[in-house]
Formats: C-alpha cells, structure tokens, sequence
C-alpha cells in the first residue's frame, strides 16, 4: 500500500515537473527580463504545490540546461529559488536582499555574452580593408587616421538585430561626440539588388554608408551575416563582437560595455 503511495506520488511529482519545465521554456524565445520574470512568477507557483517531494522534483526539472548555462543560472533558475524561498520563509524580509543579485547576474550574463562572442583580431591592419562609399563618383578608398577610434558596424539584409546594434552605437556616438570617435556602416553581402536600396534608406542612415571591396571581415573570420562590429583603435584592428543580443535592455547596457575600450 505504502509502495503504491509512493509510486503515486512520485508520478504526480513527475507531471507537475513536466508542465512547469514546458512552462519555463516558452519564455527563452523572449528577451532576458521576460525570463526573469516569468522564472519569478514560476517560484511563487512552485512554493504553492501542496507536497515538498513535488516542489524538489519541479526545482530540480527547472534546472536542467536547455539552453546555454549562464540563461538557466542566472536568468532563471536563480530568480525562481529568489521567488520560491521568500515564499517559505517567515521573516520574508531577510531574504530579499538576494533580489539584488538579479540585475548583477543580468549583467554579468550580458558581459560574459558579449566576450564569448567576440574575438581578438590578430595580425591585421586597416589597410586590409578597402571601404567605398555607396555614392558613386568616390573611387578612393576610406583613410583610416591612427588619432582615430572607429567602429565599424556590419549589416544585412533583413537583420533587426543589425538595427537594434546601430540604434545603440546611435546613443554611444552620441555620448562621446566630442572625442576623436567615429562610427561606420559597412554593408555585409555580395548583392545590390533592387532589395537593397530601399533597406539602406530606411534603416541605415545614422552613419556613413561603405562596402569593403576586400571583404575583410567576410574572409578572415567567415562573417557572412550581421550584426558584427570591429574596433580599430591606434591604427590597429583590436576586436571583433559577433551579434548582438535581443533584450532590449541591453541596448542600453551595450554603449557602457564599449566605454571600457576606449580607455584601453
């Protein structure tokens, strides 16, 4: 009788455990703030089953990495023990301090995204890239001054991330307007088509428009597709960030990232 008990609670324990790993997954398609929250909302939902053996076997369901480690870490199972135990507890206030390593793992996560991402460029010269304005009637190639920081923003065809990453290099040149720091806007692809146009005018006027007739980017690190961004600062090609990520918070975080190699 005892073992039948068991056996019943444990297969109850396993179907509560499947329904709320089904329900965390379905925020990762959003941005990083919505799996917090949802995470959150699924620790005070967890503290509400009657039985602790179901509450373990959903926290221990939670955890289990379908995506990359720090998300799951950080972004979720964090948030939900943060939810569930200031639920449990009495003195609830004492528990709320660990709120704060919410927005501090957020970041950590962002910054260890961002590095994961990118790449240090070696051996590589602004001489190696040959930029040429779209407006015809330019046939010199883009001088490159070694008194000068530049990013170089990469874009695509039908790439909202491209766009989100130049709305954010917007506020960044924005914010050091008066220092010696320039923005550019090179075009990743081997094809002007009739597409190509109207996506340039409406989306990708912020900065100075060129294409690398060397293809630099595309053939030394297989970049075929945005966004990506490179620094060239003192005269030298120092970094390479691929993609940009969708929360929109970070959108606001990325321009205080890249503050920190200006003064390298």
């Amino acid at each position: 009788m005892n073992a039948m008990r068991n056996f019943k609670n444990i297969a109850i324990g396993l179907i509560w455990a499947f329904v709320f790993f089904v329900l965390r997954n379905l925020s990762f398609q959003y941005d990083d703030i919505i799996v917090v929250l949802d995470s959150l909302a699924l620790g005070f939902l967890v503290s509400k089953l009657p039985k602790r053996l179901w509450q373990w076997m959903v926290i221990v369901a939670l955890a289990l990495p379908l995506s990359d480690i720090p998300t799951i870490l950080f972004n979720s199972s964090l948030p939900l023990l943060i939810a569930y135990f200031t639920f449990q507890k009495k003195q609830r206030w004492t528990i709320y301090l660990l709120y704060l390593l919410i927005p501090i793992s957020m970041l950590g996560v962002w910054v260890y995204r961002s590095e994961a991402h990118s790449l240090t460029v070696k051996d590589a010269s602004p001489n190696d890239l040959q930029l040429y304005p779209f407006q015809n009637g330019h046939k010199e190639a883009y001088q490159f001054s070694s008194d000068t920081t530049y990013f170089l923003t990469y874009w695509h065809l039908g790439c909202s991330a491209c766009i989100r990453q130049d709305r954010s290099l917007r506020i960044f040149a924005y914010r050091h307007k008066e220092e010696a720091i320039k923005v550019l806007s090179v075009y990743l692809g081997d094809t002007t088509n009739r597409r190509f146009q109207p996506t340039l005018e409406l989306y990708h006027q912020d900065f100075p428009n060129f294409y690398d007739q060397n293809q630099m980017v595309q053939k030394n690190f297989q970049q075929n597709i945005g966004p990506a961004l490179l620094l060239i600062k003192d005269g030298e090609p120092r970094k390479l960030w691929r993609g940009f990520a969708v929360d929109s918070w970070k959108e606001y975080f990325m321009q205080f990232y890249w503050d920190q190699y200006l003064g390298d």
